[in-house]
C-alpha cells in the first residue's frame, strides 16, 4: 500500500495569542517587571511566590511564548507499488476501497509515532503493515508525476521534517504553499532489519512485481535461449518489472504460473551453457564482445531477477570472485588464482608456459605479449607470466559482469545484494541448494488413495512403489547434463530419426520433477518448500471411456502440480511402468491441454 500527501498553504498557530496596547511607562517599577518577571509582582519589590505544583513564572512564560503550528497534509493511499502519481480516473475506485485521499491536521512537534497512529486511524487497511511504509512526494508540473522517496530521519518522519520537507527542499522559503504541487506518499517497503534470510529476500523481490500489466514472451522450444533473448529485447509494450506470462507457439496451454516456470527453468539452463563456463565449483562469463554489443549480458541479467522473483531457479552457478565483483564493485587481485580461470585456451596456455623449457618459452611470445604482460619474457619469469595471464584472463571479462549487474537493478535486486551480501551469495554461487532428488520427491507426493483394504488401493499403492523405485533407479544411474538445448537442427531429420532421437534421450530426475511441475529445482525457502507438494490421482475407468486400447499415458497438469496415472497400464509389471513413463516424458512436454 501506499500514500501521498499534500502540504495545504493554511498553515496556523494552534493557540492564539492577542495582544493590548499599553502605554508606555518609563519607570523604574515597569522596567523591573519587565525584565525580570519571575522576582517581581504586581508591586514593586513584592516578591512573586507560587504554591506547590504550580509552575514558575519563567515555565509559564516559555510556554506562552512557544507556538504550535499545524498544517494540514492530504495523504493518498494506493494499493499497489507506483513509479508515478495515480490517475485521476483511478480515484473514485480507490475511495470506494477505504483508500485514496485524506486530510490530516499535522503538528509541528509531533514524532513518527504520533504519524504512524494517525495514518493508521485515518486508513485502517495501513494496520497490517506493521509500520512498514515510506513516505514518497512528488513535485511541481500537473497530471502524473513521477515520486520520489523522502527518506526518514533517525527519529523517523516527525511533523518538524515534514514541514521541513515541503519548505526547504520543494520550495523556496518565501514562496507559499501550493495544494497541487507537492506530495508525500508512504510505500510498504521491507526494511534493512526485516531481511534476515533467503526467504525475506525472495518475498521482497516478490512484492516488487507489478501485477497491474504483464510481460509477454512467445516462444517455439526450438532455440528457446536464443530466440527468448530476442523476444525479451523487442517487448516495448511492457516492463520485465510487470508479471511474466509465457506463451509456447504451437501449445494449447495457458500460463497459470507453470508455463513461465518451465520457460525460466529451460532459459537458466540455456544461459548456464551458452553464456558461462566453467566448472561445477562456479563458472565465469564467456568472453563475448559479439554478446557485449549486442546487450545480451543485461537481458541475462533481467532474466536472472525476474527468475529469482517469480518462481524460477537462481543463477547459482556464478564463481565466488564473479559475485564478489557484482555485490562490491571491486576485483579483490590478490584472491585470483589460476583456479578461478574457465577459459580453455587460456588454462591451455597457462599449461604449455609452465611447461616450457628456456628456449620454447619465447614461442609464446605474441600470446603473452597480448595478456598485457610488459616484461622480459624469459624462462626466469614464468611466474610473472603466469600471474599476468591469469589477471588478464579475470579483468577482460568486467564488462560483461558489469553488463549483468546492470540488468539485475530490475526489483533494485542489486542494491539488495549490496546490502546483504552474505544472504544473497546463495542465490548465486553453488552450494547452498541441493538438487531435486528422489527423497524429495516422494516426500512432496499427496496419493489420493481408495479405501483402505479394496482391490482398488492395492493397485495404486503397487503403482506408488513403482514410481519409487523409477526414481531411485534414475538416480543410481547418475544425474547426466540436460542436452535438450544443445540438439542440432531438427528440420533436415525424417520423422523416424526425430523420434529415435528423442527416444534416446536421458531421463533423470530433474527432468521427471519439471514434466511434472514445469520446475527442475527445489523452492528457494523453507515455507515453499514444505507447501510443494504433487497430487496424484488414480484412473480406473479409461477402458469403459474408450473400450478396447493398448496404451493410455499419465496425464499431467502442471500449473496444479497434479498427475493421473492410468492404472490399467501401470500396475502390471515394472518394466511396462517404466517404460509407459518414459515415452510419456520424452513425447509429452508440450502443454497440449487446456
Amino acid at each position: 500500500m501506499c500514500c501521498f500527501g499534500v502540504f495545504e498553504k493554511g498553515s496556523a498557530d494552534s493557540t492564539n495569542h492577542t495582544r493590548q496596547e499599553v502605554p508606555q511607562q518609563n519607570t523604574l517599577e515597569q522596567n523591573m517587571k519587565r525584565s525580570f518577571p519571575g522576582l517581581f509582582g504586581k508591586t514593586f519589590g513584592e516578591k512573586v511566590t507560587r504554591k506547590r505544583g504550580t509552575h514558575s513564572s519563567f515555565t509559564d512564560m516559555k510556554r506562552k511564548l512557544h507556538t504550535v503550528k499545524c498544517f494540514e497534509v492530504q495523504f493518498y493511499l494506493v494499493n499497489k507499488h507506483m513509479e508515478k502519481t495515480p490517475k485521476a480516473s483511478d480515484e473514485l475506485t480507490l475511495l470506494q476501497a477505504g483508500m485514496g485521499r485524506r486530510t490530516i491536521t499535522v503538528k509541528d512537534d509531533s514524532d513518527h509515532s504520533w504519524l504512524s497512529r494517525k495514518l493508521e486511524e485515518t486508513y485502517p487497511k495501513m494496520t497490517d503493515l506493521n509500520g512498514a511504509w515510506m513516505l514518497y512526494k512528488a513535485v511541481g508540473g500537473s497530471g502524473q508525476r513521477k515520486l520520489c522517496i523522502v527518506p526518514p530521519e533517525a527519529e523517523g518522519y516527525t511533523g518538524a521534517y515534514l514541514s521541513s520537507v515541503a519548505r526547504g527542499k520543494v520550495f523556496d522559503e518565501t514562496e507559499a504553499f501550493d495544494t497541487d504541487r507537492t506530495e508525500i506518499c508512504p510505500k510498504r517497503l521491507r526494511t534493512q532489519q526485516e531481511i534476515k534470510s533467503i526467504a525475506d529476500v525472495i518475498k521482497s523481490l516478490t512484492e516488487r512485481v507489478d501485477e497491474s500489466s504483464t510481460f509477454s514472451i512467445c516462444v517455439t522450444r526450438e532455440q528457446m535461449v536464443e530466440r527468448g533473448i530476442k523476444q525479451w529485447q523487442r517487448q516495448k509494450k511492457s516492463s520485465p518489472k510487470n508479471a511474466l506470462r509465457v506463451t509456447f507457439i504451437g501449445e494449447a496451454g495457458i500460463d497459470n504460473g507453470a508455463l513461465k516456470t518451465e520457460f525460466l527453468t529451460e532459459m537458466m539452463s540455456g544461459i548456464e551453457k551458452r553464456f558461462f563456463e566453467g566448472g561445477d565449483g562456479g563458472k565465469n562469463p564467456k568472453y563475448s564482445i559479439t554478446d557485449l554489443d549486442k546487450h545480451n549480458f543485461k537481458v541475462i541479467g533481467e532474466i536472472f531477477a525476474v527468475s529469482i522473483a517469480q518462481g524460477g531457479p537462481p543463477p547459482n552457478f556464478f564463481s565466488q570472485w564473479c559475485y564478489k565483483y557484482i555485490s562490491t564493485g571491486e576485483v579483490d587481485q590478490e584472491a585470483i588464482t589460476e583456479r578461478d580461470i574457465t577459459d580453455p585456451e587460456v588454462l591451455e596456455l597457462i599449461k604449455e608456459i609452465k611447461a616450457a623449457d628456456n628456449t620454447s618459452v619465447m614461442e609464446f611470445t605474441d600470446r603473452i605479449l597480448s595478456c598485457g604482460y610488459t616484461g622480459a619474457v624469459s624462462f626466469e619469469k614464468k611466474e610473472e607470466i603466469v600471474r599476468s595471464v591469469v589477471l588478464h584472463s579475470t579483468v577482460r571479462l568486467l564488462p560483461m559482469l558489469q553488463q549483468i549487474a546492470s540488468g539485475l537493478k530490475l526489483y533494485d535486486l542489486l542494491s539488495l545484494v549490496q546490502e546483504e551480501t552474505d544472504i544473497c551469495r546463495q542465490l548465486f554461487v553453488p552450494g547452498s541448494f541441493c538438487k531435486v532428488d528422489a527423497d524429495f520427491l516422494m516426500k512432496s507426493l499427496s496419493p489420493s488413495f481408495s479405501e483402505t483394504g479394496t482391490m482398488r488401493r492395492a493397485r495404486e499403492s503397487k503403482v506408488v512403489n513403482f514410481l519409487q523405485d523409477y526414481l531411485q533407479d534414475m538416480e543410481d544411474e547418475g544425474e547426466s547434463k540436460d542436452d535438450r538445448d544443445n540438439r542440432p537442427e531438427e528440420e533436415s531429420m525424417g520423422e523416424e530419426d526425430k523420434a529415435e532421437k528423442h527416444t534416446n534421450t536421458h531421463i533423470n530426475v530433474s527432468k521427471f520433477c519439471q514434466w511434472l511441475t514445469g520446475q527442475s529445482h527445489i523452492p528457494l525457502s523453507h515455507a515453499d518448500r514444505e507447501n510443494f507438494k504433487i497430487v496424484i490421482e488414480f484412473d480406473h475407468d479409461c477402458s469403459v471411456r474408450y473400450g478396447t486400447h493398448t496404451i493410455c499415458y499419465p496425464v499431467v497438469n502442471a500449473c496444479s502440480r497434479s498427475v493421473t496415472f492410468p492404472i490399467a497400464h501401470l500396475s502390471c509389471t515394472y518394466m511396462e511402468f517404466k517404460n509407459v513413463i518414459s515415452q510419456a516424458i520424452t513425447h509429452g512436454y508440450e502443454f497440449g491441454r487446456i
